[in-house]
């Protein structure tokens, strides 16, 4: 699709976004809240549940949120099935968008307009997690996990059997009618454990997105192995990751593309052909983010004198 400027001139709506976009929205609000929307799995708040506002200083558009009731492994029917690589164009095993307002015009053109700048907010916006409570981890836990222990798990189980479990019954015996929902699927206990290990992965994946951590492009980046390679050695790296993820091979200050279109995301299982490396000098080379892959092919390479 294209649009027309205030003179007739047609041109794609990336460019349009690009540059009006700028002068009329806050574009850190905006990439940051796409961000917090991916992120924590908000597949209700990609557009719905959203009010744009208008900033009485800078007078340019911004982003608030409401009603964060579908995130993490929540889907709106207050169900857990959500896996933790979901991203807002995948569908589930009807067919169905996980995302409500996947068909928008305007955050699909933002997505790929300031695609790069996205990928920096992410990570700044786990920089920012890591920096608060000491790993992105940490800053989760003391922020939203811990939130389910002022309860206990008695607790808990009361409410599932004084409302869930009796309404079950009923349902199963025809005094109460509900069509569309089954009353024992909206009994979740307080997910606690099961939404710890789910943002575990949503991190590591996330972060494979966004070439945070341990998919860092750093010399400095950790939980990757590394080596120096030879001038002039190429690699054809084939990789075979244990989790959905972004897989990378990087060197000292960055990481090479998994394709000509920047990154690819690999399904558990599947494996890469990672796109030939030919050093130019004796240098770093590391396959990130080790620790998730389940292989890594032939490594009968060789290695730097040094």
């Amino acid at each position: 699709a294209v649009g027309a400027d205030p003179a007739g001139h047609y041109r794609h709506p990336q460019g349009a976004l690009q540059g009006q976009g700028i002068r009329l929205m806050h574009v850190d609000d905006a990439l940051y809240h796409s961000c917090f929307v991916k992120f924590f799995a908000g597949t209700d708040n990609r557009a719905k549940n959203t009010y744009y506002v208008t900033d009485p200083v800078t007078l340019k558009v911004r982003f608030w949120q409401d009603d964060l009731d579908t995130v993490i492994k929540t889907n709106n029917v207050g169900q857990n099935r959500k896996p933790y690589y979901v991203e807002e164009h995948d569908t589930n095993a009807s067919g169905e968008y996980y995302w409500q307002g996947e068909e928008s015009g305007f955050y699909n053109v933002l997505e790929e307009a300031f695609d790069t700048e996205m990928t920096s907010m992410m990570n700044n916006m786990l920089t920012g997690m890591a920096q608060l409570g000491g790993s992105v981890m940490n800053f989760l836990e003391q922020y939203f996990l811990s939130t389910q222990d002022y309860f206990p798990a008695i607790a808990y189980n009361e409410q599932a059997r004084l409302v869930y479990e009796a309404a079950a019954v009923a349902q199963a015996a025809g005094t109460y009618k509900n069509s569309s929902v089954q009353a024992i699927t909206q009994s979740c206990g307080s997910q606690r454990w099961s939404e710890y290990q789910w943002l575990k992965d949503r991190v590591m994946y996330i972060s494979s997105w966004c070439e945070y951590g341990e998919f860092a492009g750093s010399s400095t980046a950790a939980g990757g192995l590394s080596w120096r390679g030879t001038n002039g050695a190429t690699y054809n790296f084939v990789l075979t990751p244990a989790k959905w993820l972004y897989p990378r091979v990087g060197h000292d200050s960055g990481n090479y593309p998994a394709s000509a279109n920047g990154r690819v995301r690999v399904a558990a299982g599947q494996s890469i052909n990672y796109p030939a490396i030919t050093l130019t000098s004796d240098s770093l080379i590391a396959i990130r983010g080790i620790d998730y892959l389940l292989d890594i092919g032939d490594m009968n390479i060789g290695l730097s004198s040094g």
